[in-house]
């Protein structure tokens, strides 16, 4: 039998790789040790074994290991470091903004260069039951980004989501999303690589976010020559069809980037039309 060709991912972590079907030399039945105790409950064996729970959690994400539904009143807990270790590891420039300031309310993470800020956000529904993500950051963050797992800790999806486009919807961020077969919030989801790609093409949109001007004007308009009436909606002026954005040929989350340094560059209103969703 053929190996599997393996997928680089985690490229923060070194040699870590991530296999097609999300696995790794550590499968996800195989219990995760630390000092040589199985982890069960993470907490308790962190204060058995003097080894924080962040560093736990950690070593997990880096390898792949799932980590199993934990204790009612620590499961939101657990499963919320899980998706902040998960995204650090992943974007190249993440800089957590609970180190940076005690008590942060507004987003998770700020990504160097770019200025962009993210809230991250981590579900593990049971059963068949549908994820809930809670937004009570409102429209703070740039975007949210959340990370789905299954009730025994294997990750599932991740979804991208731009508070502009999410707010136009009703005119305001939800507190609370449900993630579901049938939630717009699929049309959202993104692969771990192109999560990547998102935030390392940012970087060279740095002035959408940090509203700095580059000191050639015309060098902009080279800059970015794309179509802006491709996404045009019928419905507005200066209004852009959602479902246009996601039907893009070259993937919603480039054109969307593109969209808004194009906007940015003409000064011109960006309101998004979700009436032919």
């Amino acid at each position: 039998m053929s190996k599997v060709k393996k997928i680089p991912m985690f490229d923060n972590w070194g040699e870590f790789t991530l296999n097609p079907d999300f696995t790794a030399k550590h499968k996800y039945n195989e219990k995760l040790t630390v000092c040589g105790k199985s982890v069960i409950n993470i907490p308790q064996v962190a204060r058995k074994t003097r080894v924080r729970n962040t560093t736990i959690i950690s070593h997990a994400i880096a390898n792949n290991i799932a980590i199993p539904r934990q204790p009612k009143l620590q499961e939101g807990k657990i499963r919320g470091k899980s998706g902040e270790s998960l995204f650090q590891a992943l974007i190249s420039g993440s800089i957590d903004m609970n180190e940076i300031e005690f008590d942060h309310d507004g987003w998770d993470f700020e990504v160097e260069s770019s200025g962009v800020k993210v809230e991250v956000k981590t579900t593990a529904p049971e059963g068949g039951k549908s994820g809930n993500a809670n937004l009570s950051q409102g429209d703070k963050p740039d975007f949210y980004v959340i990370f789905q797992f299954n009730n025994m800790g294997k990750f599932v999806n991740a979804y991208l989501v731009p508070v502009d486009i999410m707010k136009a919807r009703t005119g305001k961020v939800p507190s609370t999303i449900k993630i579901n077969d049938g939630s717009w919030v699929k049309w959202f989801e993104i692969s771990l690589r192109d999560l990547q790609s998102f935030f390392e093409l940012t970087k060279y949109y740095d002035h959408v976010f940090l509203n700095s001007n580059f000191i050639e004007s015309g060098l902009r308009e080279l800059r970015y020559p794309y179509a802006l009436n491709e996404y045009r909606c019928n419905c507005e002026t200066y209004g852009f069809d959602v479902a246009k954005l996601m039907n893009s040929s070259v993937g919603w989350w480039k054109s969307y980037i593109r969209l808004r340094a194009s906007i940015s560059f003409r000064n011109v209103p960006l309101v998004w039309c979700w009436a032919h969703k």
